[in-house]
């Protein structure tokens, strides 16, 4: 159930619609994608991979967005998630979105 419904997110934030990015902080669905980062959280890899897929689609709709995940300590959960021994895929996506987290975030 937890694939499909991060699916749908990502579906969601394909038209990068300000509307839907503003309801993902809003609604405070950012923090429990953050939590399924955390090797306490038992999911699967590919879970993992599609929650960095999502907070990559979050994180490159511009600085103050960055800010706000930074801020909220998505740094570390990726840096834990990495740290865990994943597969290349997951590796992949947590690589691309730490890039994306840099560019263009002169506060981190």
């Amino acid at each position: 159930e937890l694939p499909l419904q991060l699916k749908v997110f990502l579906t969601y934030l394909e038209f990068r619609e300000q509307a839907f990015v503003r309801a993902f902080f809003e609604s405070g669905t950012v923090v429990p994608l953050m939590n399924t980062l955390s090797v306490d959280f038992d999911v699967s890899d590919d879970v993992r991979c599609l929650a960095i897929m999502v907070l990559h689609k979050l994180a490159s709709n511009g600085r103050q967005h960055k800010e706000l995940l930074c801020s909220q300590g998505l740094l570390a959960s990726v840096l834990e998630c990495v740290s865990d021994g994943l597969r290349w895929e997951t590796l992949k996506f947590a690589g691309r979105l730490l890039v994306e987290l840099f560019h263009s975030n002169p506060k981190y």
